[in-house]
């Protein structure tokens, strides 16, 4: 393929645009669309991915585009969740409260972030403590008396501490579900057995969970679990973070592996050992959840 002209100075490296597809028109564009934006697309279209190293490439190229115009982009203009807490809890100073303040009367985010900010804010005892306190000495009120000191830091610490362990407590669990391979591939992937092959892929209302099973190095007696996770209507880059977790069904915290999901949507578990286990995405209100996840070489299911 040729290289056009300009083409490395606009993001796409020369070995990426040299590539070529090793089944051409097994998938089509507008498929490779479709995945890029977290569509419902055919399991061959992750399967080609998967093989495919110029198409895994090209789809790279685009995350790497979306992710940089995003970062770019993305609530800009918009004030730190740090300065909208202390914005909640008045300790800026009079023209930082003006200018958040004019901001959140434009900012539907900005807006939807406070909000939520300021109930849980309503209902903690210690906050509602000392707004007593100062209700009951008004003489002692001033501006020294919002100065954010060591104290009010760890008080403010500490009930971030506090807001994110209740929303862990109360976040939902949503059990994943297992999708069946393509009709046409049952033969060719013995379908007809207990055990689903390699790729799976699983689904909740707005995500799409793609895994692949490989064996680790030469000789070596561990495996490899690699995961895509993409979720409808959002770019990759919202997903960049979410922790995920893998433990064997029946073991204690102490066998837990966890990483977390990069920038382009992609999770990976190294030196597995052989083992049912139970895979956990937990995002801030919710957790979901692959159960009876079977690792083990192929032959052993």
């Amino acid at each position: 393929m040729a290289l056009p002209p300009h083409a490395e100075m606009q993001g796409y490296p020369r070995h990426e645009i040299q590539m070529e597809c090793r089944e051409p028109g097994a998938i089509r564009d507008d498929e490779l669309v479709a995945y890029f934006n977290g569509e419902p697309t055919r399991p061959a279209v992750f399967e080609h991915l998967a093989q495919c190293q110029a198409c895994s490439s090209r789809l790279a190229t685009y995350q790497r585009i979306e992710l940089k115009l995003v970062n770019t982009l993305y609530r800009w203009d918009c004030p730190s969740s740090q300065l909208l807490g202390e914005y909640q809890l008045e300790l800026l100073s009079p023209a930082q409260m003006i200018t958040v303040r004019q901001h959140l009367a434009q900012c539907v985010l900005c807006s939807a972030e406070a909000a939520s900010l300021s109930s849980f804010l309503s209902s903690d005892s210690l906050l509602e403590e000392r707004s007593q306190r100062a209700s009951a000495r008004p003489s002692e009120f001033s501006l020294a008396a919002i100065v954010p000191t060591s104290h009010v830091i760890h008080e403010t610490q500490q009930m971030v501490k506090n807001w994110q362990e209740k929303v862990k407590t109360a976040a939902r669990r949503i059990v994943a579900e297992l999708m069946p391979l393509q009709p046409g591939l049952a033969g060719v992937r013995h379908i007809a057995s207990k055990v689903e092959p390699w790729p799976r892929r699983y689904r909740t209302e707005k995500l799409q969970i793609f895994l692949q099973l490989k064996q680790g190095a030469s000789q070596s007696a561990s495996l490899q679990l690699l995961g895509l996770v993409t979720h409808q209507g959002t770019n990759l880059g919202s997903l960049e973070g979410v922790h995920v977790c893998l433990v064997p069904v029946g073991a204690d915290t102490k066998a837990l592996h966890q990483q977390a999901i990069d920038e382009l949507g992609n999770f990976v578990f190294t030196d597995l050992s052989p083992a049912i286990y139970e895979l956990e995405l937990r995002f801030s209100q919710e957790v979901v959840v692959i159960e009876q996840l079977p690792i083990h070489f192929y032959g052993e299911e």
